[in-house]
């Protein structure tokens, strides 16, 4: 862990100058690759003082008390169980994972959406397919996360115990599980907002050649395609965060 404190200090005076840093490396470097059931990204919050990695519920194989996990640290895989922690609607596709230690460095980074948006660039962070920068990284690190960024479109937050934030960006498997950041407007510094279940699906109708170009064709004996829509979904980072605080309270008595 101190090495790895000392990798991210280093990292903090040179990725300023590098072309591909403009979310900072308080986020980048707690964004990890993650193995359960699937494969995903997760990344690590700190509540009330405690480390948390935090991921979609539906990268876990089974939503169970406890899980084991792969997570991909200084260029390897590395095994932890893991006791989870889930938020009290079981539609909020997010679960937070604790491993009794420390596995990122934990500068400052604030779990909210307070001041964001509607219409503001955001960024999703992850590793599609398992993708990521590598190779020529300051300071020894193994690799950095992809940074996409969209338009925060829509909150649905008619369900007080489940609010969705709609994003217009082009997302891809793997993303699952990361974060969701925006800048704040006062104060510059990027928060987490939500955090990715995946995206919107779209039909899209099989035709045959002959009918490409044509808009009112109808799908070859009704078969679609399932495709990416554009849009987005994350859940709110709000409601995983009470859920910590509220474990942590329980666990107390």
């Amino acid at each position: 862990m101190m090495r790895r404190n000392l990798l991210a200090s280093i990292i903090l005076l040179l990725i300023g100058s590098l072309a591909y840093a403009q979310v900072t490396t308080n986020v980048l470097l707690r964004v990890l690759r993650f193995q359960s059931g699937k494969s995903g990204t997760a990344f690590t919050v700190e509540v009330d003082g405690q480390q948390y990695l935090i991921t979609a519920r539906h990268n876990l194989a089974k939503p169970e008390a406890n899980v084991d996990i792969k997570l991909f640290l200084d260029g390897a895989w590395r095994s932890f169980k893991a006791r989870t922690v889930y938020p009290g609607n079981d539609s909020v596709d997010i679960v937070a994972l604790d491993v009794g230690q420390k596995v990122t460095a934990d500068y400052p980074l604030e779990l909210t959406s307070q001041d964001i948006m509607i219409g503001q660039q955001v960024f999703f962070i992850g590793y599609p397919w398992g993708l990521g920068s590598r190779g020529g990284l300051p300071g020894g690190i193994a690799e950095i996360p992809f940074v996409k960024s969209g338009v925060l479109s829509a909150i649905d937050s008619r369900q007080a115990d489940s609010v969705i934030f709609y994003v217009d960006g082009d997302n891809n498997p793997g993303f699952s599980g990361g974060p969701v950041v925006y800048r704040h407007s006062k104060s510059g510094a990027y928060r987490v907002a939500a955090v990715v279940r995946g995206y919107q699906n779209e039909a899209f109708p099989v035709l045959k050649e002959k009918d490409l170009k044509n808009p009112d064709a109808k799908a070859y004996e009704d078969l679609y395609a399932r495709g990416n829509s554009g849009i987005v979904v994350a859940y709110s980072i709000k409601h995983i965060v009470d859920a910590i605080q509220k474990d942590a309270i329980h666990r107390k008595r």
